[in-house]
Order: structure tokens, then sequence, then C-alpha cells
């Protein structure tokens, strides 16, 4: 049967099951408990489904079968693992987190997705049960992973942590690329801070991305996209590509760095969003 019409009867299918939930979500779902793989463009449409539905206990239902997506060792669970993070944490019931716990005793792909996954959705009793993963016997990328979701549950040995690792490095490029999208993962007002103070630096460490015509430039630009996400009622709001939405980069980093300066600290952190 043709791919592209499977995937048309998928799609109709779920959306007469939003429709009703409590009669097709349930039976249609049954497959993938069963330990079936979903392939990936399968869960794209799950994922499409989930975040345009105003229904709670839609949501919740299908973040609960991405998590079981999450067992696979392919491009499936990749899509789900991306998916998993487009929902917000009031979407994963007990039943996707206690199972994102139960999952890190297995011996599954990439546990360091599911330890982030439990940081970003979890509670504050997930930290002792994830702990062991921060120890030295660890792969160092399930350690680091670890260590971010503890912050994120709010482990304040975990946030200090994480802080004094990101003090000790200078600011380029590469950190602001790789380390920083960490930082702003961990939702927690200390780093965030951090974060803060090099938005408000005058220091030129970073390159612009013109390849032709590299020039020093200030990392304060990439980091006020980073920062849109994390905090409430940012002044600025992001394209669909993740850039500032400006025709005047210089103008929205002078407008971003004064709000700062004039909420004075008190400004919310978003906890909702990956």
């Amino acid at each position: 049967m043709n791919r592209l019409y499977l995937l048309a009867a998928f799609s109709a299918t779920f959306l007469h099951a939003t429709a009703q939930p409590d009669k097709q979500i349930a039976s249609y779902f049954q497959e993938i408990r069963k330990g079936k793989r979903l392939p990936p463009p399968f869960i794209l449409v799950l994922k499409d489904i989930g975040i345009n539905s105003k229904q709670l206990a839609i949501r919740q239902k299908i973040t609960f079968h991405l998590v079981l997506c999450m067992t696979a060792n392919d491009l499936s669970r990749a899509t789900a693992y991306s998916s998993l993070k487009k929902f917000a944490k009031e979407d994963f019931n007990k039943a996707a987190k206690d199972s994102l716990l139960n999952f890190t005793d297995g011996k599954y792909p990439r546990r360091e997705e599911l330890i982030k996954l439990i940081g970003f959705s979890g509670s504050p009793d997930a930290i002792e049960k994830i702990r062991k993963f921060s120890t030295a016997e660890n792969p160092v990328p399930l350690r680091w992973s670890t260590l971010l979701a503890l912050a994120r549950l709010g482990d304040q040995e975990a946030i200090s942590s994480v802080l004094q690792r990101a003090r000790k490095i200078k600011v380029n490029d590469e950190v602001v690329t790789q380390l920083f999208p960490d930082l702003v993962y961990t939702r927690q007002k200390q780093v965030i801070e951090y974060l803060v103070e090099v938005l408000m630096s005058d220091e030129t460490n970073c390159e612009s991305a013109d390849n032709d015509n590299s020039t020093s430039i200030l990392c304060g630009y990439r980091v006020m996209e980073q920062l849109a996400p994390a905090i409430k009622n940012y002044p600025l709001t992001l394209d669909a590509s993740g850039d500032i939405k400006t025709n005047d980069y210089k103008k929205s980093l002078e407008e971003i760095r004064n709000w700062f300066k004039q909420s004075n600290g008190s400004y919310i952190i978003d906890n909702r969003t990956f």
C-alpha cells in the first residue's frame, strides 16, 4: 500500500479520534503498547495533533505513547525525542513520567535523552532516582545530562556545579552554541542570571554568521535569542527558525538589555517548556 496513503489514513484516523477520545484513542494506541515500532512520519503526525489539541487528556495520551517510542534504537526514537520536547510540562501525566523513570533502568539507547525528559517533565521526587547516573562510572554525556536534569529539578548542589563549570569557560561561539542551550534548559534563576551577564557584556567574543566577511561581534546577539523561550513576557519574539523577529539586531539587543535592567531581577522564568 502506498506510504502516503497510509500516512493520510493514519492522520484521518487520529483527527476522528480526537473528536471521540474515550472510544477511539485507547483502541488505536493498543498496537503501540504491544511494542510495535511506529515509523517517524507517523510520530510526527501524532506530535502535530497533540500540540494542536486543546484537550489536556488528548495531549497526555499522545505524550505517553510517544514516550513508549523512546525505547526504539533508530530514527523513531530520535523523532519521538524531538517531538516530546515540543509539548508542555503539564502534558506529561504520571504514567508518562513513571515510564521515563522505568526506562532508565533498562538497556535502552541514548539514556541521556530520557534523563533530560525526566528533568523537564518530572518533579523533585525524581532527583534521588536519577542521581546515580551522575557518578564517575557513567559515560560523560550521561553524567552531564543528569547534572542538568538534577538542576532543572531544583537540586541546589547540581545548580551550583553547572554554574561553576560554566563560569570557568571563556565565552566564545562554541560555548554559546554548545553549552548555553544546556544552561537555558535548567530554567534556574542563578544560571539564567549568568546568561544575562553575558547578554550585557560588551566583549566581542563571538563571530558573525557572514562566512565571507567574518567579524567579531557581541555574544549577546545569540543569547537574546536563546533566552526568549525561557522567560515569560519576554519583549522579543522568535520566528519559526528560532531567530528574533527584527530588522535591527542592534536596536533589539539594546531593548532587551534595558528590559532586564528595568526588571531588576523580577522577571519570571517559564518552566512549562523544554
